[in-house]
């Protein structure tokens, strides 16, 4: 097993999804205990798991370089290719709102390469080979292990890289870079509430960092 995500919303946490070295992506029903939908679609490797907020589209990306986008309760599945030069190490699927008091948003990819590029795609959701490409970022010297997200309070997302460093931005640049572990990091989070957040790395050390609040508060004034 190479990638899990739950399922975000609290009447559907029990759906959990994951993805296999064997290029096999599986939905789990946890309350009934049992596999609910499986789906074979990947050539290589599945590296990473993300669910929309609603709770009924996720996302799947892989070795191959491609996206799949699934539903709950559907068996058909949507590819999206051409996306990076390379493997896709991580996606994560961050909702796009008009305005701050849209309470509907609609999907965008937020992707991770090995071609050490970080981008955000967007697409229609009836139709998604209809994607254009919103924002690219080569922020990394070397490929992009992981992305993370969160919207709240300038819409930030941040990246983790081979290289040894997080980047954070807030959609239109790179906010800022952390520096601090030894060799690549593998894993990035951000916590609900943007106090803080958390990265992981080879060299056996999780980090703790309480950077979040100093890019939120420049996006603001960007906004201002």
């Amino acid at each position: 097993i190479t990638a899990l995500a739950f399922s975000p919303r609290s009447d559907s946490a029990y759906l959990l999804a994951a993805g296999s070295s064997s290029a096999r992506v599986t939905l789990f029903d946890l309350d009934k205990g049992k596999e609910v939908a499986s789906y074979s679609e990947h050539k290589d490797e599945v590296r990473s798991i993300s669910f929309f907020e609603d709770g009924k589209l996720f996302a799947s990306a892989g070795k191959d370089g491609i996206v799949y986008l699934y539903e709950v309760g559907q068996k058909a599945s949507s590819k999206l290719a051409d996306l990076h030069l390379g493997s896709i190490e991580a996606v994560a699927l961050i909702p796009v709102r008009l305005d701050a008091e849209d309470t509907l948003a609609t999907p965008a990819l937020l992707t991770g390469s090995a071609d050490q590029t970080v981008r955000i795609w967007e697409f229609a959701r009836i139709d998604v080979s209809k994607k254009d490409l919103a924002r690219q970022f080569r922020s990394h010297s070397q490929p992009v292990t992981a992305v993370g997200f969160n919207e709240k309070h300038g819409r930030i997302f941040v990246s983790a890289s081979a290289d040894g460093t997080v980047k954070l931005y807030d959609l239109m640049h790179e906010s800022l870079t952390l520096t601090g572990h030894v060799g690549p990091v593998r894993a990035v989070v951000i916590a609900p509430d943007q106090s803080f957040l958390a990265s992981a790395g080879h060299d056996g050390t999780i980090r703790f960092w309480r950077a979040a609040e100093r890019v939120t508060d420049r996006a603001e004034k960007d906004r201002k």
